[in-house]
């Protein structure tokens, strides 16, 4: 028995629409406010222009706080860092009302494939993503916290970095005596403890200049001890390292100075103790 085209086609609809109505699934979801006048993030309004949230953002945002952005929702421009949402306003953002939303099979695996697709456009060690590193990592990589590390870009982007080494003074041990001379060529100031040359003794001078070198020679290796707390200062430089170690060493030092707490506090008695070991 031939069937007529006419129902066949009428029984294929009803089976396409029959399949469209089962692959629809509703859920509640928390979403933000949905205007073009009012802000998604603070809820005030936007006096100048309003902002775009961008589809990276509203998939990011559903992923932390599971707060559906629509589409067209706006935000205030002070609620954006070079385009995206900034940290701050993700984390004061909250739901606005609860709604009941429809979706098909192809919107479910759409939803599924979001975090995918963050994993794959993601890079670990990129910083100027706030939101890519948490706090404890930026600690782990560069042993400061995310608040200190932005600190020090702010001081680095603000101001003409020079190293004035003019008239420093270096204290080093006598293994650095073959290297006085390019010290000094470089306008340092170099300090180490006396050799004997065959004598038997020193002279009641160099004995007192080789005790306040000494005096000093602890703070220096406790300093080498945190300088090694950075994994490149740790483990033995390369040969290859060589020519930018002063610029490493440089960038360590100005990050302890910085960030870490005096090895030593200066006491009132200080000055008096320094001075009574220079007139011995």
């Amino acid at each position: 028995m031939e069937m007529n085209p006419v129902n066949e086609r009428t029984a294929s609809n009803q089976v396409v629409r029959t399949i469209e109505k089962e692959e629809l699934i509703t859920l509640h979801m928390n979403c933000a406010i949905a205007s073009h006048k009012i802000c998604c993030v603070c809820r005030s309004d936007i006096e100048e222009s309003s902002r775009i949230i961008s589809s990276e953002d509203r998939d990011l945002v559903f992923l932390k706080k599971n707060i559906l952005i629509p589409e067209e929702a706006r935000c205030c421009p002070d609620h954006m860092i070079d385009g995206r949402l900034a940290l701050a306003a993700i984390n004061i953002l909250s739901p606005f009302t609860i709604q009941y939303k429809q979706f098909s099979s192809g919107d479910v695996q759409l939803l599924l494939s979001i975090p995918q697709q963050l994993f794959q456009k993601q890079k670990r060690l990129y910083f100027d993503d706030p939101l890519l590193l948490s706090d404890d990592e930026y600690r782990a990589l560069i042993t400061l916290s995310k608040d200190q590390f932005n600190d020090l870009i702010s001081y680095i982007l603000k101001y003409d970095i020079s190293y004035e080494i003019q008239d420093d003074v270096v204290v080093v041990d006598r293994g650095f005596h073959d290297s006085i001379n390019t010290m000094e060529g470089f306008g340092l100031n170099v300090t180490l403890p006396p050799f004997l040359n065959d004598r038997r003794q020193f002279t009641t001078d160099e004995a007192n200049e080789s005790r306040c070198v000494t005096k000093i020679r602890w703070v220096v290796e406790a300093v080498n001890a945190r300088l090694k707390q950075f994994k490149f200062f740790s483990n033995t430089v390369q040969n290859l390292s060589i020519p930018h170690l002063e610029e490493y060493l440089s960038i360590v030092c100005s990050i302890i100075n910085r960030y870490r707490t005096p090895i030593k506090t200066s006491a009132l008695e200080d000055i008096e103790i320094a001075e009574k070991m220079l007139s011995l």
